[in-house]
């Protein structure tokens, strides 16, 4: 559903019709499906990397391994007084709309810390870590984050 369609939609319904009064639960069902699409994608980037660059066995590799590993955190997700942004964050990488990479980040007072990243095999030749590395020295730099440590 795009965001025209909403528009339009509300443009012929008023402020108390039935259309205005489900939107907030069209839009929460939109989010929620956008939120689990977006797990689904990065636990399958995930598994094809462990898989294809680890050599992981499949049987190895579980939903809650990835959960438990790149998704659980001690860190919580906040803004500082400051407006830096503080917590882990997945930097996702897409081509064409496709998840092709992702970095796991933990962003601290002093300092952006890479904590792991993975690549579809379909992009290995692409140099998706060097990439990240830039990008991420740049989000320390541009955050006015004191450091940068690369994750291993």
């Amino acid at each position: 559903m795009s965001s025209c369609f909403l528009r339009a939609w509300l443009d012929h319904a008023g402020p108390t019709s039935p259309a205005s009064l489900i939107l907030p639960y069209v839009v929460y069902l939109l989010l929620l499906h956008f939120f689990i699409s977006n797990i689904i994608w990065r636990y399958e980037l995930y598994e094809n990397y462990q898989r294809t660059v680890h050599n992981d066995p499949s049987w190895q590799i579980t939903r809650g391994g990835f959960t438990s590993f790149l998704c659980k955190s001690p860190l919580e997700s906040t803004t500082a007084p400051s407006g830096m942004r503080l917590g882990s964050y997945h930097q996702c990488y897409r081509v064409d709309g496709r998840l092709v990479a992702m970095g796991v980040l933990d962003l601290l007072p002093h300092c952006v810390s890479g904590v792991y990243f993975m690549y579809h095999e379909d992009y290995r030749a692409w140099g998706f870590g060097k990439l990240s590395a830039c990008r991420e020295a740049a989000l320390a730099r541009e955050g006015g984050y004191q450091y940068y440590y690369m994750g291993i």
